[in-house]
């Protein structure tokens, strides 16, 4: 429709991930608390969509490699 009629359209363009990662200690370890957004921007520099990842098997990526990395530096590989 917006080539019939001239309309310009915003077209999303860029998007970002964003991680939020807490941590605290928690009876002698430390309790790790991670969350991501996805922002996207259109072609006017406009956030279109702001979304909460709320998909298991990202955090599960996540907190899989999380835990290889922690293992890795703690013996020291």
């Amino acid at each position: 429709m917006a080539t019939l009629f001239g309309a310009d359209v915003p077209i999303d363009r860029n998007q970002k991930f964003r991680a939020s990662i807490v941590t605290h200690p928690s009876g002698g370890e430390i309790a790790v608390r991670v969350t991501f957004q996805r922002i996207v921007w259109n072609d006017y520099g406009q956030i279109s969509c702001l979304e909460l990842i709320e998909d298991p098997e990202v955090y599960q990526e996540f907190f899989d490699k999380l835990s290889k990395a922690v293992f890795l530096e703690a013996h020291e590989i």
